[in-house]
C-alpha cells in the first residue's frame, strides 16, 4: 500500500504555515518506486503540520503479520527540526480517531531515536501503534483493527523552507522477508533494496559489507512453511539491528530446520543488536526451529541479543556471545564459544542447558550476576564439564551436597532435581556450584577422557564390533578394556597423574564376515587427554 498511489482526493493538509499536499511531480525524490507524496512545512508552533492520507481499504494492525508499519520518510531541512517535537506520525481509522506517534526528537518514549546521519536522506523506522508506551497522545477512539489513515506532521524551530521538505514514500505492513531458495544472507538485501519496486526496507545497505535489519529474516521459509534450502554463506560482513518503535522479539532471524532438505551453514557474521531494554525490549532474537534439517553456524559474533534458541540440529561453533540475554541450548553442540558478560538476571544462567556434555572447550566470564549453565533435569549422573573455563564467578568450588543452597552467582546452577557428579575432564576449571530443590552436587576434578574410534580403512564407517585394549606403557596397568559403542567410540575417564605414554590394540571381535587385521596403538596422554582413531584393513 503506497501514498504515491493516491490521488489529491485522498490526502489532507494538516496544520497551516506550508503548502499544499502534493502528488504532482512524484519523480521529485523517493526511494520506493516512482512515487511520494510531500509537502512544504514552515510550522513553528506545537502540533507542526503536514499531511494525511487516507487508504481506500482497511488494514488490520492489530493481527501479527500487519501490526507493524515500515516508516519510509524525508526532511530535507532535518537540521532545523525542532528539538523536542520533530516528526510524529499519525495511525488511526479516520482523520478524526488516530493515535499521535513522535519519531523524532525527545518526545520519543523511551530512548529518543537518533534517526538522521549529517548526511541526511530517507528514514526507515517500524513503527507498531498497539504499544501504548509509543503513542503521545489520542484523538477520538481510533480502531487500529481497521486502520486506513496514515499521517505525518514537522515541527522546525525556524520557518525557513523554500520548497516540499516533508515527504512520505510507501507504507509497507509486514514481519519481515523469507528466503526459500537457497543462497546467501546477502539475499535479503538484494531483494529489498536492490529492486526498486521492492524497498520495503528490511534489509539495507548501510556501508560496504554491513546492513541494516528491520523485522525477521525468515531462512527456509516459504509463505510461513518450511521450505527445502541449502545455504552456505561464508562472506565476512556484519548485519546490524536499529532500534525502533515495535514489539518484543520483532526483529532478528529465525531458521527452520523442520525439513529434512533444510541444510544451512553460516560463518564469519557479526550480528549486533542496537535495540535497548528501557521501555520495550527491542534487542533482536535469533531462533532456530525444527530438528529435522541441518544447521552449522560457525564464527558468529553476538552483541546485545534479548534470546538466543537453538534446537538438536545446530551445531554452534566458535562463537562469541557478547552482552545477550539467555542461550536456549535445546540439544544444540556448542563448541569452543566465549560467553561475555551475559545480561541475564540474578540466579539465572547464560546457558540453558538439556546436555552439559555437548557444551565444550568454552570459555564464560560473569558479569557478576547469574550463572554460567543452568543443568535442567534432562541430565543423569555423572555428566562431564569438558574442557570449559570460567572467570569471576563467586561461591565456593566444588561439592554442594545441600539441596536449595549456593550462590546466586557460582558456576553451574544444579537445577536437575537430582544428585549429580560432575566430572571435570579434559583441562575445565572445577565449577562452584547452587543446588536447585532437591538436588545435591559432588563435583570431581582433575579427570581427563581417553577415546579411541575404530572405523573400517576402506568405507570410513565405524566397525561397532570392534574392541579395545589401552594400557600405560610403563607397567602395562590397564586403561580401557571393551567393546566399543555403535559409533565405533570407546571412552574412559581417569584421573591426570602426569604425561603418559600408552600402548594397546584394536580388533574386531565378531566371528562373522567380514574379518579385520589387528592394529596396534600407541601415544600419550596429556591434562588434553588421549583421542586416536584406528582404521581397520578387511582381511581378504
Amino acid at each position: 500500500m503506497a501514498p504515491p498511489l493516491a490521488n489529491n482526493n485522498d490526502l489532507n493538509s494538516i496544520g497551516g504555515g506550508a503548502g499544499a499536499e502534493s502528488t504532482d511531480d512524484p519523480a521529485a525524490y523517493f526511494y520506493q518506486d516512482t512515487g511520494i507524496v510531500y509537502r512544504k512545512v514552515t510550522a513553528t508552533a506545537a502540533g507542526g503540520a503536514g499531511f494525511g492520507y487516507t487508504h481506500g481499504s482497511t488494514f488490520d494492525m492489530t493481527a501479527a503479520a500487519t501490526r507493524t508499519m515500515m516508516m519510509k520518510f524525508i526532511v530535507t531541512d532535518f537540521g532545523g527540526l525542532n528539538a523536542t517535537e520533530g516528526v510524529t506520525l499519525r495511525l488511526g481509522s479516520s482523520t478524526t480517531a488516530y493515535h499521535l506517534i513522535p519519531v523524532t526528537g525527545s518526545d520519543v518514549a523511551g530512548t529518543p531515536l537518533d534517526l538522521y546521519p549529517a548526511k541526511g536522506g530517507f528514514i526507515i523506522l517500524p513503527v507498531d501503534p498497539n504499544i501504548a508506551a509509543y503513542i503521545i497522545s489520542t484523538n477520538g477512539s481510533p480502531a487500529l483493527a481497521s486502520t486506513d489513515y496514515f499521517g505525518i506532521t514537522a515541527r522546525f524551530a525556524s520557518a525557513s523552507a523554500k520548497s516540499e521538505n516533508l515527504g512520505l514514500d510507501a507504507i509497507d505492513l509486514g514481519v519481515g522477508l523469507e528466503l526459500h531458495t537457497g543462497g546467501v544472507l546477502k539475499d535479503f538485501v538484494d531483494h529489498d533494496e536492490g529492486i526498486t519496486t521492492n524497498r520495503f526496507g528490511y534489509a539495507t545497505q548501510a556501508a560496504a559489507g554491513v546492513y541494516n535489519i528491520f523485522g525477521t529474516l525468515f531462512i527456509a521459509r516459504n509463505a510461513g512453511s518450511s521450505a527445502a534450502i541449502t545455504m552456505n554463506d561464508a562472506t565476512r560482513d556484519s548485519w546490524l539491528f536499529p532500534d525502533g518503535l515495535f514489539a518484543a522479539e520483532w526483529s532478528g532471524f529465525l531458521l527452520d530446520l523442520n525439513s529434512v532438505s533444510a541444510i544451512i551453514a553460516i560463518q564469519n557474521k557479526t550480528l549486533t543488536g542496537l535495540g535497548s531494554t528501557a521501555l520495550i525490549d527491542t534487542r533482536p532474537v535469533f531462533k532456530a526451529i525444527g530438528v529435522a534439517g541441518t544447521s552449522i553456524l560457525v564464527n558468529l559474533t553476538f552483541t546485545n541479543f534479548a534470546k538466543i534458541t537453538l534446537t538438536s540440529a545446530v551445531t554452534a561453533r566458535d562463537w562469541i556471545v557478547i552482552d545477550s540475554d539467555q542461550i536456549i541450548q535445546d540439544g544444540a553442540i556448542i563448541e569452543r564459544a566465549t560467553i561475555d558478560n551475559s545480561a541475564v538476571g540474578t540466579g539465572v544462567a547464560a546457558i540453558l542447558s538439556d546436555d552439559v556434555e555437548d557444551i565444550t572447550d568454552s570459555h564464560f566470564i560473569s558479569s557478576n550476576v547469574g550463572h554460567a549453565v543452568e543443568l535442567t533435569s534432562n541430565h543423569t549422573t555423572p555428566v562431564q564439564w569438558d574442557g570449559n573455563t570460567l572467570s569471576g564467578y563467586a561461591g565456593t568450588v566444588g561439592d554442594n551436597l545441600v539441596p536449595n543452597s549456593g550462590s546466586l552467582d557460582a558456576a553451574i546452577y544444579n537445577n536437575s532435581g537430582k544428585a549429580l557428579e560432575i566430572q571435570v575432564v579434559n583441562g575445565a576449571n572445577s565449577p562452584s556450584v547452587r543446588n536447585g530443590a532437591g538436588a545435591t552436587t559432588t563435583v570431581v576434578a582433575g579427570l581427563i577422557n581417553l577415546t579411541v574410534t575404530v572405523l573400517d580403512d576402506e568405507t570410513g564407517l565405524p566397525i561397532s564390533t570392534a574392541r579395545v585394549w589401552l594400557g600405560r606403557k610403563s607397567d602395562k596397568s590397564e586403561l580401557i578394556n571393551g567393546q566399543v559403542n555403535a559409533s565405533g567410540v570407546i571412552t574412559a575417564s581417569i584421573p591426570y597423574d602426569s604425561d603418559t605414554d600408552v600402548l594397546g590394540w584394536a580388533r574386531e571381535q565378531n566371528l562373522t564376515p567380514p574379518d579385520y587385521t589387528q592394529k596396534n596403538i600407541s601415544g600419550q596422554y596429556t591434562t588434553a587427554g588421549f583421542s586416536v582413531t584406528v582404521r581397520l584393513l578387511p582381511n581378504e
